[in-house]
């Protein structure tokens, strides 16, 4: 889009812009517009106008991308897992986690949301759900339990969604949707 004449362009390749598939469009709390493709990460601002891919941005594969509110930019990836862009940083980092608690590495990332604690909930195809408490250095792993009616709906996590009260909604693909119950901490 050209936002400074307040009218649509199409980037489709002709102009430089994005071609392909294009899996999300977000605009962050600074007024930057990102897009995740399949060729790679762009942003867009007022003063640009055009998209702009992210230097080496075609290498992983961005799948979702999502802003929490102290500003840090988290990025999901199909297969090279999880980075971050801290408010004042220029670039984003992988994310692995703290000693006994990681993420692996390879994860495919199909969505991700900050809750009202401050919490990032990270969706994954074939991985479940990972909740991360950035203050308290912990990250806690949600899967799908054939023996607990209380786990997760299913290991392919699509979408998280947070309700009007704070209640965290977890879309599946396969087994629909799942409520996490906050205070005894399972889903249901």
């Amino acid at each position: 889009c050209d936002f400074i004449a307040d009218k649509v362009v199409l980037f489709n390749g002709q102009y430089g812009g994005i071609k392909g598939k294009v899996h999300q469009i977000f605009t962050d709390s600074k007024k930057v517009t990102w897009v995740v493709a399949d060729e790679g990460l762009f942003v867009i601002n007022s003063s640009i106008g055009k998209p702009k891919a992210l230097p080496g941005s075609n290498n992983f594969r961005f799948s979702y991308i999502f802003e929490d509110k102290n500003e840090t930019i988290w990025a999901g990836t199909f297969g090279k897992g999880l980075f971050l862009k801290e408010k004042n940083e220029e670039a984003f980092k992988p994310f692995a986690g703290w000693g006994k608690y990681s993420l692996p590495g390879s994860l495919v990332i199909y969505s991700i949301l900050a809750d009202n604690e401050d919490r990032t909930w990270v969706g994954t195809y074939a991985n479940g759900l990972y909740l991360i408490n950035q203050k308290k250095l912990q990250i806690q792993h949600f899967v799908y339990d054939v023996k607990n009616p209380f786990s997760l709906g299913f290991n392919d996590v699509l979408s998280i969604k947070k309700d009007n009260k704070g209640g965290i909604w977890i879309g599946t693909d396969g087994g629909g949707a799942s409520y996490f119950n906050e205070r005894l901490n399972f889903f249901w």
